[in-house]
């Protein structure tokens, strides 16, 4: 006789396109169906990742919270885990825990809470600290998704230590379509020969894109047919506008907007690029270096734990403009150094960061 599935219900912003968001879309679809029941629940919007999961028979419900704390919230999503036997609740990101943690137990389910970023700058609020006493003990398990997260969780969270452990993100290492890089190039409308960096992201403002363009400037100067590629939408992309015309760069600079293919696009480029002010683990970080790709990144949050220093990319301060273009046109000057770092990249993603691992632990948790 079949074990009855365990209801597992995954409680977010929105389903937008962001690295969290796409994580939760992915994970939902991959979850064992045999074993557990899975649905989401948007406390604001849908968003365009919607629609797949629904096709998938994925079930997504819109809570459409108000502006500030909204106690109907709590209500409605009881209500909606009475109505799908849910057990277990799984929260990502701050305020969908806190919502999720009160109404699964209201429901008498248990509820984790996944913490995927850090705002920037992040600071220590004692009336989140003194509330997390009560909610942290209330969920079964708190998981961050890099040590660096864990340990903001408990110095300007107040999680307790014991309560709060590390599940890395992970990226899928099977089954890829091969994407060749004059194709890749081709719909980027890229030169085959220049000599390119790039980045898939959010444009927003964590991601100090205006420092990435500044870089860029400099590196122009040692090597003037290279071009920049920043993919992605957000609230900051007039932000990379407005340095990209500071900088006078735009010929050189393509800006294609949201791209849905991110393994597809890695081939168009030689060097990624990440100047974010805070991370906790980029998966686009991770693709590229299952691409193969070579690296400079900011030594900020979980980039550490991910890339390695001299030996998979270049790791430099946050802001550091002047630093993160010298150690581009390493990788520009040296197709050998470049090629170590990419192929112990991909090894590094290969050996630790694999989707299948991170959806296995995360089923492990829901078990119990």
């Amino acid at each position: 006789m079949n074990r009855a599935r365990i209801g597992v219900l995954h409680v977010v912003h929105s389903l937008h396109v962001g690295g969290a968001e796409k994580l939760v879309h992915d994970l939902a679809l991959r979850t064992d169906a045999s074993r557990f029941a899975v649905s989401v629940a948007c406390l604001d919007d849908a968003g365009p990742l919607a629609p797949s999961l629904a096709a998938a028979g994925v079930p997504v419900e819109v809570l459409e919270r108000r502006p500030g704390l909204d106690a109907g919230v709590v209500k409605r999503l009881r209500r909606l885990i009475v109505r799908h036997g849910i057990q277990v609740v799984h929260a990502h990101q701050y305020t969908p825990f806190f919502y999720g943690v009160t109404a699964a137990r209201l429901a008498g389910a248990r509820c984790l809470f996944t913490e995927h970023g850090r705002h920037h700058p992040d600071v220590r609020k004692p009336k989140r600290v003194a509330a997390n006493q009560v909610l942290a003990r209330l969920a079964q398990a708190t998981v961050a998704v890099s040590e660096f997260t864990r340990r903001a969780l408990i110095e300007n969270d107040g999680f307790p230590p014991e309560r709060v452990s590390v599940l890395y993100n992970g990226v899928e290492t099977r089954g890829r379509a091969p994407v060749d890089r004059e194709t890749a190039r081709a719909r980027l409308g890229l030169p085959p020969d220049a000599p390119v960096i790039g980045v898939c992201a959010r444009l927003s403002p964590e991601k100090n894109l205006p420092m990435l363009v500044e870089a860029f400037a400099r590196v122009r100067r040692s090597f003037p047919s290279a071009r920049l590629v920043i993919a992605g939408d957000g609230p900051a992309r007039a932000d990379v506008a407005q340095a990209v015309a500071a900088h006078g760069v735009g010929a050189a600079v393509h800006l294609p907007g949201f791209v849905s293919d991110v393994p597809g696009l890695m081939p168009a480029l030689d060097v990624f690029a990440l100047s974010s002010l805070t991370e906790g683990t980029s998966i686009t970080l991770l693709e590229a270096m299952l691409a193969g790709l070579p690296a400079v990144v900011t030594a900020v949050g979980g980039n550490p734990e991910i890339a390695v220093e001299g030996e998979t990319a270049w790791l430099v301060p946050s802001g550091d403009a002047a630093a993160f273009a010298e150690r581009v046109g390493r990788l520009f000057a040296s197709t050998e150094l470049a090629g170590a770092f990419g192929a112990a990249g991909r090894a590094r993603v290969e050996a630790r960061f694999t989707f299948e691992g991170m959806v296995r632990g995360y089923e492990a948790l829901y078990v119990g």
